[in-house]
């Protein structure tokens, strides 16, 4: 089977940018690019706290709270150009996104 062939738009100044960011160099960049890191962080330290969590609470009640929040991490993270990026580039896909157990698997070497 043939791959269908993609095109790509004409590269220009403005066309550098990744789509929903701004131009490479600008301050804008440099910003959504720290706050793209920091999701991803954050994502990493929330699938840790909720790996470490117990199960279960008082009175034998489940705990799910911890991986809920993982989850909101996570989605906030993909909704985000440069985190999604970030993702992406560490194997995070639609595939596999909801499957927090391989998620953490592919971001252990994120610093």
């Amino acid at each position: 089977m043939r791959a269908a062939s993609v095109q790509m738009p004409a590269p220009s100044c403005e066309g550098d940018a990744l789509p929903g960011l701004p131009v490479a160099g600008t301050p804008a960049y440099w910003r959504a690019q720290r706050e793209g890191v920091a999701l991803v962080r954050e994502l990493r330290r929330r699938i840790g706290v909720a790996w470490n969590a117990p199960t279960y609470g008082a009175g034998g009640c489940e705990n799910i709270a911890p991986w809920d929040r993982a989850f909101d991490e996570l989605h906030a993270a993909r909704r985000h150009p440069f985190a999604a990026g970030l993702l992406q580039a560490w194997g995070v896909t639609p595939d596999n996104c909801d499957n927090l157990n391989a998620v953490r698997r592919l971001l252990r070497s994120f610093p």
